[in-house]
């Protein structure tokens, strides 16, 4: 299903069943709501995982240090996979980066 857009077709996720996650999905919205006063640039990126869609955080900031870590989260917000620092090849070759949802920067 493809719904006209400004710009950008927006495309509903079907395990989800949604088109805009981080509006829709309540536990999404929270944790983009709980990223405040970000030094660093922060993003919510939507991804996809042994096929299926997932969510995380990651530091998007070229100029920022920082440990990599992350942890995928489900539609539901359940916990899919955790990459923990040193796993960065690891998640490179089993995460697919499919969106960019959300950044935040102060």
């Amino acid at each position: 299903l493809i719904l006209p857009g400004c710009g950008k077709s927006e495309t509903t996720i079907p395990e989800c069943n949604v088109v805009n996650p981080i509006d829709e999905l309540g536990w999404l919205k929270d944790v983009k709501n709980s990223l405040t006063n970000c030094t660093c640039q922060i993003s919510i990126l939507q991804g996809k995982y042994r096929g299926k869609t997932v969510f995380y955080i990651m530091n998007t900031d070229p100029v920022c240090n920082s440990v990599f870590h992350v942890i995928l989260w489900d539609c539901n917000g359940d916990v899919v996979k955790e990459y923990k620092p040193g796993l960065f090849d690891t998640y490179s070759q089993e995460v697919e980066l499919v969106d960019n949802i959300y950044t935040c920067t102060d």
